[in-house]
Order: C-alpha cells, then structure tokens, then sequence
C-alpha cells in the first residue's frame, strides 16, 4: 500500500514537471515559439488539477503539498536549462505562483474531508468540479494581481504594461481571461481524468469478483 502511494506520487510530478517543461522542448527544437501566445499551450496544464487530486487522494498530507511543488520546481529547473535564464524561469513573483498551487492542495484536503459524505459519484464529482473551479479562480485573481504588481520587476527594462491605476488593474485582469479559459479546460480535462479514473478503480476494487459471486450462490 505504501509503496503504490509512492509510486502515484512520483506519477503525478512527472506528469506535471513533463508538461510544464513541454513548450520550452519544442521550442529548444524549433517546433514552435514560446513568444507566440495563440501556437503553445499556455496554461493548459494538469498542475491544478494535480494539486487538487494530491491533496484529496494522498493521505500523507507532507505528500499532497509536496507533489505539486516539486513538479513545479522540476518543471522551472527545467525551463531554466532549456532557456538558458534562472531569472526567467524563477521571477520575482515565483513564491505567489508556488504558494497559489500549495493553496489548491490545500482544497484537496478540505475536499477530502467533506467529498465522502456523499452517496453517490455524481454527487462526488459535482463536487470536486465545484471546487476545482473555485480554486481556479482564486489561482487567477491571486496570480494576475502579482503580476501586475510585480510588472517592473519581472521585466525592468520596458514600462509597465498595465498602469498602476484601477483601469490598468481590471485591464490586466481582462487580458489574463483567455489564459484563464485554457486554465479551466486544463483542470476540466485533467481533473476528469484524475479523479475519474481513480474512483472508477476504487469502485472496480470493491466490486464482488465472480469466484465470490459464484461461492454466495
């Protein structure tokens, strides 16, 4: 039992290191250019949806917080080698970013508590969508706030692109939307497969195998 609860650890962080550090790959290749918003994948990652299903599903809470960050950390060092610039890969704002993702695993633990008194799986996963959204939603106003913030520092050499008044925050809010989107479909598909896909198996595990059915007859 504990070494399947590692092993599903190591899973998820590959996963999410992988496809964190994926856009920067093709890049490196040629495939595509990481300075092009509309040809690669931003935001569309199971990063969310990881942090959420670690913190629900792992019953080592060390292990929930720590499987997202380390895919994220693996992700960065990652970014940071393919682009040949620690600073782009760790802004100033990196501790936000990490803190937001360790809060989404903070939400799979409360959703842990409060998910089993459900009877049913529909109900169950209605819940989790629930809470994946609200947690996607705080990721976005927490993280875009930062980087409007933080805007000089992440790139001191131009002005900030949005004002620091309130029309430039709700613009800096307005032009995050499309990314949010893709943060949304990430979590839906990722999120559908993680915590579909597991209780699916717990439901299989439970299910009277036919030499039990046979010897009850």
């Amino acid at each position: 039992m504990l070494q399947s609860r590692y092993l599903l650890a190591a899973c998820l962080v590959l996963l999410g290191a992988a496809t964190r550090v994926l856009p920067y790959v093709l890049h490196a290749l040629g495939v595509s250019d990481i300075s092009n918003p509309n040809g690669m994948p931003w935001n569309f990652s199971p990063l969310g949806a990881i942090s959420l299903f670690g913190g629900a599903y792992l019953a080592d809470r060390r292990l929930a917080f720590a499987v997202p960050l380390l895919a994220l950390f693996l992700g960065d060092l990652g970014m940071a080698v393919l682009m040949k610039d620690l600073s782009f890969a760790f802004p100033v704002i990196a501790p936000i970013t990490y803190g937001s993702f360790a809060l989404m695993a903070w939400l799979g633990t409360w959703l842990r508590e409060n998910m089993q008194r459900l009877p049913s799986f529909v109900m169950r996963m209605a819940f989790v969508g629930g809470t994946a959204f609200v947690g996607e939603v705080i990721f976005f106003i927490v993280t875009n706030f930062a980087n409007w913030v933080f805007q000089t520092s992440i790139d001191p050499n131009h002005p900030p692109m949005f004002p620091y008044t309130f029309a430039g925050l709700i613009a800096n809010y307005l032009a995050a939307i499309p990314f949010f989107g893709k943060s949304l479909t990430g979590m839906a598909l990722y999120g559908t497969g993680l915590f579909g896909g597991y209780e699916l198996l717990q439901k299989r595990a439970e299910a009277p195998q036919p030499a039990m059915l046979a010897d009850a007859q």
